[in-house]
């Protein structure tokens, strides 16, 4: 989740500067847009819906608020508690929340039971909830770069998002 969601999680305050930076120079060089919020930053936006985007990008008084409600939280979280907040408020296939009721409905095992090739799975969902099998096997690969879980065993994983039960009831 860390290599796809912030790389740099351990080493920022909430707010990863460097991120900011490189997301404002691709825009302005019209090189597209590439997002910019941390995990923590991802995290207060699940606690506090007036902070998620609706309709496209945040607007600038909306990211600063994400900001400095980020920095909020890492001043009085752990690292640790961050990230199992996260993982258990964000939205997996759009629909499941957390990543017990993802590795649930998806693969029938609790999270702690998951393989490498399902957990990569799982990460490579979050920045693409609604994409196709093809899309989140070459996104787990790309996240699995050096693992041991080869493609056919990733391939196998994501087999299960085709043939899952749809469960919203999952919440």
């Amino acid at each position: 989740v860390l290599a796809s969601e912030d790389r740099r999680f351990h080493a920022h305050g909430g707010v990863d500067g460097r991120a900011i930076g490189a997301a404002v120079f691709q825009r302005l060089s019209g090189h597209g847009t590439r997002g910019a919020s941390t995990i923590t930053m991802q995290l207060a936006s699940l606690l506090d819906q007036a902070l998620r985007r609706r309709d496209g990008a945040c607007s600038l008084p909306q990211k600063v608020r994400q900001m400095r409600t980020a920095w909020a939280i890492e001043a009085g979280w752990s690292k640790p508690q961050i990230l199992e907040a996260y993982l258990n408020l964000v939205t997996f296939s759009g629909e499941l929340q957390g990543v017990d009721a993802a590795s649930h409905v998806l693969f029938g095992k609790a999270p702690h039971g998951l393989t490498e090739a399902e957990a990569l799975v799982l990460a490579a969902l979050l920045r693409a909830p609604n994409a196709g099998r093809a899309t989140v096997v070459m996104r787990a690969m790309k996240l699995g770069a050096g693992g041991s879980a080869p493609r056919e065993a990733l391939e196998g994983a994501a087999s299960r998002l085709a043939t899952a039960p749809a469960s919203s009831s999952q919440r």
